[in-house]
C-alpha cells in the first residue's frame, strides 16, 4: 500500500475509511476548540455550548461536502476540510464581551458579505501577498497554536492544580511517541493512519486511567435535532440621536450624543 496518495488516486475502501477517520478526528478538535475557547471565557450555559459546537459541526461538514464535491458553480473540487479558525477567537471574544453571543453571530454574518465581495477581487489582491507574506502568515498562525497545543499536552487550564500533572503528561506523551514511531518507522496503513492510532493508544490508556467521564454520554440523547437559530443574530449599536443646539455667533448647529 502506498504512505501518499495523488488528488486523483483511489485508495482501496478499507484504506479510504481509515483516512477518512483519521482527518475527522484530527479536524475534530480544532474546530470544536474555538467555539469551547470562546464560550468559555464568555462564561455561557451549558445548553448554549452545547448549541454552538453542534452548529459548528454541522456546518463544518456541509460546507466540507460543498466544496469537495461542489455544487454548481461554488465549492473548489478538491479535498479541503472547512472548519473554525483560531484567527477570529480574540476578536469574537472581544465582541462577546460587549454584546454577546448575538453580537458574534451578527458580526459574522456581516464579515461574511464583505468576503464574498473580496472574493471576486482575488486575482488583483492576491499581488499583494506573494509566497514571503502569505507563507509567514501560516507560519505564525501554527507557532501561535502551540501554546493551545501545550496546555492540552497538560490536560487542564493553566493555573489549575491538573495542570501538567503526571498521568496527564503520560497520556500526552504516549500520543506522540506512537504517533512519531508510526510515521518513521511504520509502512502502509500503520504509517498513514499513525494520527488515528497514536489517538486510539491514549484514548484507551485515559479510559483505563478513570481519565474518561461516559456520564455525559449516557445522558445526552441518541439523536439531537438541532434547533433553528437558538441565538438571536444581532449587534446592539449604540442608541446616537441628533439634537439642535446654538449660539450667537454661527446660528444653529447639529450635534449627535449617545
Amino acid at each position: 500500500m502506498k504512505s501518499f496518495y495523488e488528488i486523483e488516486d483511489r485508495p482501496p475502501l478499507g484504506t479510504s475509511l481509515v483516512l477518512a477517520l483519521q482527518h475527522m478526528l484530527a479536524a475534530f478538535g480544532a474546530i470544536i476548540a474555538v467555539p469551547l475557547v470562546v464560550g468559555g471565557v464568555l462564561g455561557l450555559p451549558e445548553s448554549t455550548m452545547v448549541s454552538i459546537v453542534s452548529a459548528a459541526l454541522l456546518v463544518s461538514g456541509i460546507i466540507t461536502i460543498v466544496q469537495c464535491l461542489g455544487l454548481g458553480p461554488v465549492g473548489i473540487r478538491m479535498p479541503c476540510v472547512m472548519g473554525t479558525s483560531f484567527t477570529f477567537v480574540a476578536v469574537a471574544i472581544a465582541i462577546g464581551q460587549e454584546h454577546g453571543l448575538s453580537g458574534i453571530l451578527g458580526s459574522a454574518l456581516g464579515g461574511s458579505l464583505v468576503m464574498i465581495i473580496g472574493s471576486q477581487f482575488m486575482v488583483q489582491v492576491r499581488k499583494l501577498f506573494p509566497p514571503i507574506v502569505s507563507g509567514t502568515v501560516i507560519l505564525m498562525i501554527g507557532v501561535s497554536l502551540v501554546p493551545v497545543g501545550t496546555d492540552w499536552f497538560a490536560g487542564a487550564l493553566p493555573g489549575s492544580a491538573e495542570y501538567g500533572a503526571l498521568p496527564h503528561l503520560m497520556i500526552g506523551l504516549l500520543v506522540a511517541v506512537v504517533v512519531i514511531t508510526l510515521n518513521r518507522k511504520g509502512s502502509g496503513l500503520f504509517k498513514t493512519g499513525a494520527i488515528v492510532i497514536g489517538m486510539a493508544a491514549g484514548y484507551l490508556l485515559s479510559v483505563l486511567m478513570g481519565d474518561v467521564n461516559f456520564a455525559p454520554i449516557s445522558e445526552a440523547a441518541f439523536i439531537r435535532i438541532p434547533s433553528l437559530l437558538p441565538v438571536a443574530c444581532g449587534l446592539n449599536l449604540p442608541d446616537y440621536r441628533c439634537h439642535q443646539y446654538g449660539d450667537r455667533l454661527s446660528g444653529d448647529h447639529y450635534g449627535i450624543y449617545r
